[in-house]
């Protein structure tokens, strides 16, 4: 009957033994088989071959009963894959294989949807995105994005019974997952060298301040510049500083959730 599944696959349906494992591996932009269909149908004639060859010089019983007996004939006859019984079967064989490859292609088909892991597509719109300027809930949402993807990778089946064939996706699964994991990885790697920046500015910052306040005025000039200083920090300088502190906290509470601090 084939194992063409129709629209949804439905691993109940497919319940009786394989006899071919097919794994399934990234070869970008696309995911392949291996070994390659042909492939498996090669195996599958070298087996009748094989069941031929195995039936060849196989003495009669009688030389088992008569070890003296002499003749020319004291072998069975076999039969030759091109005689039209063995080419029957052989094309009967084809026929079953060609309506058993259909079930593995269309299967590729549930893997679309992450395509963009496959054609670095997803790793340009990443990188796309770092060259811009985000909020951390741009930042969260992306994050959660790729969080959510790997996860429905990571829950799809990693053997696929179909009939003849059975689909070990357990490598593609996990290549898969890798990828959008190490996007996922980008993105926090980003956010904790930028928020290493900021403090160490917000740091100098501060340093400075402290650094101006230590002096002391010689003249009057300096006072007044002095003067001017402490007024601008108290009125200005120290509100921005405030503001960049409430951001600090801020990415710290998203590198807390999201990145290992190191």
């Amino acid at each position: 009957d084939g194992n063409d599944f129709g629209e949804t696959y439905e691993e109940m349906k497919f319940f009786t033994p394989q006899i071919l494992i097919i794994k399934l591996r990234v070869e970008e932009p696309k995911i392949a088989f291996e070994p390659i269909l042909e492939d498996c149908w090669n195996l599958i004639k070298r087996c009748f071959q094989e069941i031929i060859r195995s039936a060849e010089g196989i003495p009669k019983v009688e030389v088992e009963l008569f070890p003296d007996l002499q003749g020319e004939n004291l072998t069975l006859s076999s039969v030759r894959q091109e005689e039209s019984l063995v080419s029957t079967y052989i094309n009967k064989t084809r026929e079953i294989f060609n309506v058993n490859i259909i079930g593995p292609q269309k299967y590729l088909n549930v893997y679309k949807k992450y395509n963009d892991l496959l054609n670095k597509k997803a790793q340009q719109d990443v990188m796309g995105f770092l060259k811009e300027e985000h909020s951390l809930q741009a930042f969260t949402k992306k994050i959660n994005n790729l969080s959510q993807l790997r996860g429905e990778i990571a829950s799809m089946h990693v053997t696929v019974p179909l009939a003849m064939f059975c689909l070990d996706a357990l490598r593609l699964n996990e290549d898969l997952c890798a990828r959008a994991e190490k996007l996922k990885d980008r993105l926090v790697q980003f956010e904790v060298d930028e928020n290493r920046e900021l403090n160490k500015s917000i740091c100098l910052k501060y340093s400075r301040i402290a650094d101006r306040v230590s002096e002391v005025p010689t003249t009057t000039e300096d006072l007044v510049a002095l003067a001017d200083f402490l007024r601008t920090s108290s009125d200005v300088t120290v509100y921005k500083l405030k503001d960049e502190i409430a951001e600090a906290a801020s990415r710290l509470a998203f590198l807390l959730d999201y990145a290992t601090l190191q």
